[in-house]
């Protein structure tokens, strides 16, 4: 997306955070999702949180308009913001702006967003790291079963479902069934879509039973 440009975070914040991004979108845009969520700073002064999604959706933004942010990894952003994921699910929830004089430039802006996390990071402490194992496990077993799941961490699937509510915002089969179509998306980014076969090909790779 050349109108959308993310840098890796800072070093010590890339436990909790995928990247930091820079953005200036024109016309209407299209995103799916991708299990993590965004916090972002608009020109135009106002603050969003955007929760995780469970299908795609399409935005517009005013012309000009130009977007800073942070993504934080799947399951981290509730941690660090305080925030209860599973109630802003599907949705774009409008925030408080930071305090201060940041100035018109978007590295400032950006800047501020970090620091804005790197103080919260502070303030929890200890992050509870549980949702790693979780992403681990299905990375390497994308069919695994919430039941296996569960029987894997050591807990009962009631238990890892409402754990997987705290973090991810919703459970651990519809947080599967994302990370198998960003894999896909990866590898047909990579390697390219041309025919039916390559399509059954990469699905296979992925984890989809079929094409």
């Amino acid at each position: 997306m050349a109108w959308y440009t993310p840098v890796d975070p800072p070093a010590p914040l890339s436990s909790v955070l995928a990247c930091v991004w820079t953005a200036r979108p024109v016309g209407r845009h299209l995103l799916v999702p991708d299990a993590c969520c965004d916090l972002l700073w608009l020109s135009t002064g106002s603050m969003w949180l955007c929760g995780p999604d469970t299908r795609a959706f399409s935005f517009e933004l005013a012309q000009g308009t130009e977007a800073v942010g942070v993504r934080f990894r799947p399951g981290y952003a509730g941690q660090v913001l305080g925030v209860d994921v599973a109630a802003i699910r599907d949705r774009r929830v409008e925030a408080s702006p930071l305090e201060g004089n940041h100035g018109p430039h978007p590295t400032a802006r950006l800047d501020a967003l970090v620091s804005h996390v790197e103080v919260s990071v502070a303030a929890v402490g200890r992050l509870d790291h549980w949702p790693d194992i979780v992403l681990d496990l299905l990375a390497a077993h994308p069919r695994l079963s919430t039941a296996d799941l569960a029987a894997a961490v050591g807990l009962s699937t009631r238990q890892v479902h409402r754990r997987a509510l705290s973090h991810f915002g919703f459970g651990t089969s519809t947080l599967a069934r994302i990370l198998r179509f960003q894999r896909f998306a990866a590898h047909a980014s990579l390697f390219g879509v041309q025919a039916p076969r390559t399509l059954a090909g990469l699905a296979h790779r992925v984890g989809y039973a079929d094409q």
